[in-house]
């Protein structure tokens, strides 16, 4: 598979705070790779500054889209590009559509862009959300957000970024605050999507549970710093990095009864005070002397991935 998203040496930066630093990220053309980690780890802040959402953020590095670098593109190349070549799922639907306009309308609007009349738009609208199982789509195109529910608002903000036929679906935590059947719900809809379309999709997510049936490849993010990645099947039988284990142990199972959940003790740091050293040092009970001096620098795994890791050769 040929490469669709080249991420090389990427920094992100507020005012003097770097929230994100020399991330190197492929996503193959058809493949599904899921980006994880915690709150604050800098995933969901890569996947805007892919589409350049946030102006206020400085940006270095290179970000190239099916061969063409997007962190040189004029502001109206890059609306292009949201348009017509990239969807996005946000996290929240409901902060997502405006509580003013009918479901057909929000869905109807990217193709309004391209120059579609408002009767075909809106006759392409009910089609997309007829495909993502929205029950009487025709009729229900003239509700408001309002009259959804959470799990029907997520199938619209997925129907608004699949409107225009992207090449590439980012879903940034597409099911939060879903319920446990309902999110299974919407990872089956991106999942046949994807493989029907032949769609290439990265997916944001903090949780690992949701992520073994769905993804090709995992790549984990820890306080703005790739420090793992490897195909999915690889990270979930012998996770390389020790924030990938304690990450699956989280993840509640129902083979397993234990009287707490268990947890990665502490919290990442901020990132206005990232160590200098190994950012999961103080937070890793494998820790050597070197973890504490030095920022470990990506090594090959067994499995054809990536670690940043100064202890991976000693479980490997």
């Amino acid at each position: 598979m040929t490469p669709l998203v080249e991420v090389s040496r990427l920094s992100i930066t507020a005012g003097e705070t770097r929230l994100v630093e020399d991330l190197d990220l492929t996503v193959r053309r058809g493949e599904r790779l899921a980006l994880v980690g915690e709150s604050g780890s800098g995933k969901s802040v890569t996947a805007r500054a892919l589409l350049r959402l946030d102006p206020g953020l400085r940006l270095s590095g290179s970000v190239r889209f099916a061969g063409e670098e997007l962190l040189e593109k004029s502001e109206q190349d890059m609306r292009r590009v949201r348009r017509d070549l990239v969807g996005m799922v946000f996290q929240d639907p409901m902060g997502s559509l405006d509580p003013l306009m009918t479901i057909g309308e929000q869905v109807a609007e990217p193709l309004r862009l391209r120059g579609m009349s408002r009767r075909a738009a809106l006759a392409r609208a009910a089609e997309v959300l007829d495909d993502l199982g929205v029950a009487d789509a025709r009729r229900r195109i003239r509700a408001y957000p309002h009259e959804f529910s959470g799990g029907m608002r997520q199938r619209v903000v997925i129907g608004i970024a699949l409107a225009a036929e992207p090449e590439l679906l980012i879903a940034d935590e597409p099911t939060t605050a879903l319920d446990v059947r309902v999110q299974e719900q919407v990872l089956a809809l991106l999942d046949g999507v994807s493989r029907e379309r032949g769609l290439t999709v990265l997916l944001i997510t903090h949780d690992l549970g949701i992520v073994a049936g769905f993804a090709d490849r995992v790549a984990v993010m820890y306080a703005g710093r790739k420090v793992h990645e490897d195909p999915v099947g690889a990270t979930y039988a012998s996770p390389a990095h020790p924030y990938t284990a304690g990450l699956l142990a989280a993840v509640p199972r129902i083979d397993r009864h234990p009287r707490r959940l268990t947890t990665v003790p502490g919290a990442p740091p901020h990132p206005a005070h990232r160590p200098a050293a190994c950012a999961f040092a103080p937070r890793c009970a494998r820790r050597v002397e070197v973890c504490e001096a030095e920022i470990p620098l990506p090594r090959p795994t067994a499995t054809g991935g990536s670690v940043a890791c100064h202890v991976y050769r000693e479980s490997a």
